[in-house]
């Protein structure tokens, strides 16, 4: 039996080496099988993080493109608000100067209101004006009648029967204020926000 026992001893050894080679083979197959899976997948994860971060990243520059256009046209809409209001602020202190102006000016002031409207009507008319201007309005108008109106601040109108012409201080600057704001803009420059 020592020989049988050595045989099946030898084939046993035999055997389990076998079976570990194959073990061995097995093994290292299913670990380049495993790294070959977590290769792929890394890869595939990889990949759809570098798609998200792009789409996030396009995403971001997409809201912070809006947010700076819109912060401009803000501004814009400020800096034209702020324009606008500085120039009514000059109309409305111009407009001031003008009816406070002293008496010599102001008569030369109104005469060529009254000389401009003059050349507009054609009828019979009378001249209304500012109590406060009668006396200066009298010095150069003598041949037609002239009545106070207080609801005008400064200026002339010429009511005739059919046609009135208003050549009031007011109406004179909103006329003209194109050529004043121009006149501003170019005297100081433009408005920047810069």
């Amino acid at each position: 039996m020592n020989e049988i026992e050595n045989k099946l001893e030898k084939m046993l050894k035999l055997l389990e080496e076998d079976f570990k080679v194959e073990y061995d083979s097995l093994k290292r197959k299913y670990e380049e099988e495993y790294n070959k899976v977590v290769e792929s997948y890394e890869e595939e994860i990889k990949k759809i993080s570098n798609k998200k971060i792009k789409e996030a990243n396009e995403k971001a520059n997409h809201i912070v493109k809006l947010a700076k256009s819109k912060s401009e046209l803000q501004l814009k809409q400020e800096k034209l608000k702020l324009k606008n209001d500085l120039l009514m602020k000059i109309l409305a202190n111009l407009e001031e100067k003008l009816i406070d102006l002293e008496p010599k000016k102001k008569k030369y002031f109104y005469e060529k209101l009254y000389n401009d409207a003059v050349k507009i009507i054609d009828e019979d008319f009378i001249v209304l004006c500012n109590s406060k201007d009668v006396d200066i309005v009298k010095s150069f108008i003598t041949d037609h009648q002239i009545k106070a109106d207080d609801t005008i601040k400064g200026g002339i109108i010429l009511k005739g029967k059919n046609l009135i012409i208003r050549n009031t201080i007011e109406s004179y600057i909103q006329e003209n204020k194109n050529k004043i704001f121009g006149f501003v803009l170019e005297e100081v420059g433009d408005i920047n926000a810069d």
